[in-house]
């Protein structure tokens, strides 16, 4: 199907320093969610895929550009500018929002339709962008971490979020939102590449969290987790990817009170890890563990659950020349296994499990010219209960979205133009219309995109 989209990108800029905490150099050194495992060779995958899916830009917009009155963008099928200005702390839209035109004007199931994006001042590094209800009110909110400190800013249940609050100091670079103690609270945890640790902040209900005294050591250089469900029990459990030289992953199985013990250790093949995703892609109910790893070549592989939290061998699925890094799961073609999706360089890589913890041969989806794919996420965004394929850039400021067919094949590439190219990339539904929205954050230029998708 062909989808034709004109976005329109009418940038809110909120508060930047509605808090200041003590800078430490040890929080504020450079993400790493952007910052290892991509490489600029061109080479493609070793794999010989079975098909190639190439994508179009399709209306994309013109760069942003900043002017002293605000940011302005510009719509190039239509020519029409939108401007906003900075007002503090305001949670509404300035200017006069573009026309969205959907096909026939109408957003329908499988389009690819946005509101305006509202560009987030983050302070002067705001890492890992998350978004989750956590006080009670129905309405998604958005965390991320800024300096020692997790910031919370509250959403208002229509894609806009309140002031910055700062809670509890912690020192982390990446995160995750889950339910680890299953109170049906949303708790926080996280990691730095320059600790040994997990730390875990455990919700009230509120909006605010409490860090638990005990964290649990991880190993060095912890470079990225994920978070869900291991062994059956209510309680999420977490995984976590490492970036030495040795390589490794750790299982984490909650015990219900905050804590965590390690239930495995799953080597990389000694090569240092970059991104982790859990999936099930044997469809016996629980997840396995996808990553990536880098050095000379790059690969994918899994790890298989026997059900308690416990792995086998790692398995190499895919190996890549062009830089694999970012990776996430879903189901590309409603057989019921997880299917996963890599960013890779110059490409994004689709790979259809088969069910038997093995893949169909990989297939290349075509990136915008030049572009460096770090980072991808699997969601509905079309509402089609078909999961789509999302690609951000560590070079260029732009959201892709590869609509899915259903059978594991994509419609045509839909870019949206971003306040800055991006090192992460989460989603959730902001705005509580039952469909998930994308959430970019750029920790070099400061800012966190919220695009919210319209039914």
């Amino acid at each position: 199907m062909h989808v034709r989209v004109s976005v329109p990108l009418a940038f809110l800029v909120l508060c930047a320093g509605c808090f200041n905490p003590d800078d430490d150099p040890s929080a504020m050194a450079t993400d790493t969610e952007g910052s290892t495992g991509v490489a600029s060779t061109e080479t493609s995958p070793t794999g010989s895929p079975t098909s190639t899916t190439t994508g179009t830009t399709v209306d994309s917009l013109t760069s942003t550009t900043e002017d002293p009155t605000g940011i302005t963008a510009t719509d190039t099928d239509s020519g029409s500018t939108t401007t906003g200005s900075e007002s503090g702390d305001v949670s509404s839209s300035t200017g006069d929002p573009l026309p969205i035109e959907c096909g026939d004007g109408v957003p329908a199931p499988g389009e690819v339709c946005f509101d305006d994006a509202a560009v987030l001042n983050a302070g002067d590094i705001g890492y890992s962008p998350r978004v989750g209800e956590v006080n009670g009110d129905g309405n998604v909110d958005l965390l991320y971490l800024y300096g020692d400190q997790i910031v919370v800013r509250l959403g208002g249940g229509d894609g806009t979020f309140g002031p910055e609050l700062a809670d509890e100091t912690v020192f982390c670079d990446q995160m995750e939102l889950a339910d680890v103690d299953s109170d049906d609270v949303l708790d926080h945890v996280c990691t730095s590449n320059f600790d040994t640790t997990l730390s875990v902040s455990l919700g009230n209900g509120a909006g605010s969290f409490s860090l638990q005294a005990t964290p649990t050591t991880v190993g060095a250089s912890p470079v990225n987790l994920a978070a869900g469900a291991l062994n059956g029990d209510d309680n999420a459990d977490v995984v976590t990817i490492h970036g030495t030289e040795s390589g490794l992953i750790r299982a984490l199985v909650s015990q219900g009170n905050g804590l965590f013990m390690i239930s495995d250790t799953v080597s990389t093949g000694g090569l240092p890890g970059a991104d982790v995703a859990l999936g099930d892609f044997t469809g016996d109910g629980f997840n396995d563990i996808v990553f990536t790893v880098v050095s000379g070549n790059e690969q994918v592989r899994i790890a298989v659950n026997d059900g308690t939290g416990e792995f086998g061998q790692s398995l190499t699925v895919s190996t890549t020349t062009d830089g694999a890094f970012g990776v996430a799961a879903g189901d590309f073609n409603d057989d019921g296994d997880d299917d996963v999706a890599v960013a890779n360089g110059d490409e994004i890589l689709t790979l259809v499990a088969t069910g038997t913890a093995s893949f169909e041969s990989a297939v290349s989806l075509e990136t915008p010219d030049g572009a460096l794919a770090v980072r991808t996420d699997v969601v509905d965004v079309t509402n089609d209960d078909i999961p789509d394929v999302i690609a951000v850039y560590s070079n260029q400021a732009i959201v892709s979205i590869f609509p899915s067919n259903g059978d594991g094949t994509f419609g045509d590439r839909v870019d949206i133009n971003v306040g800055a190219p991006s090192d992460s990339l989460s989603s959730g539904d902001v705005n509580d219309d039952g469909i998930p929205d994308i959430v970019v954050g750029s920790t070099s230029d400061e800012l966190i995109t919220v695009l919210v998708s319209t039914p």
